[in-house]
């Protein structure tokens, strides 16, 4: 065997053992959700826009993505909303930071260790653009205006107490 060969074999193995790229996310046998299951498990479930990601103070491995929210099936009663989101890909992060001006369907659910958390989505709900979201629709119908301004996940809280 030629000493390139076995160089090229040696490295691609190396990178195939690395944890970097083998971090993935895994959902597990039932994603993705029917779309009825998905709206029953959250608590909230809208359209919005993406406005602005960054890294949460708080919770320094997510990222928290306000969202100007363009419509409700549930949970939300506020026109600005907080959710967040793991940083990595492979915590099931979704890189909101990619579609800043984008709209999308969220399914979220509130922080259950701490109550009065935000909320929170990954990659292994039904969230998605809304360009991708038909069956969503279909079977959810149109989201409605959202009736109220104000702060984000606070009005959650409030239905919970």
């Amino acid at each position: 065997m030629e000493r390139p060969l076995l160089v090229s074999i040696v490295v691609g193995v190396a990178l195939l053992g690395s944890p970097a790229l083998l971090e993935a996310c895994s959902c597990g046998p039932n994603y993705p959700p029917s779309v009825l299951d998905q709206y029953n498990d959250v608590d909230a479930a809208f359209t919005g826009v993406v406005i602005n990601v960054s890294s949460h103070q708080i919770f320094p491995g997510f990222y928290d993505v306000e969202f100007g929210v363009t419509g409700v099936w549930k949970g939300v009663t506020t026109s600005l909303v907080h959710v967040l989101t793991p940083k990595t890909g492979g915590a099931c992060g979704i890189p909101f930071y990619l579609f800043v001006a984008e709209e999308w369907v969220i399914y979220a659910d509130a922080d259950w260790i701490y109550e009065s958390g935000p909320l929170v989505t990954h990659s292994c709900t039904r969230t998605r653009p809304v360009e991708f979201a038909e069956e969503d629709f279909g079977v959810l119908g149109n989201p409605v205006p959202v009736p109220v301004a104000g702060p984000s996940w606070g009005a959650i809280k409030e239905m919970y107490e």
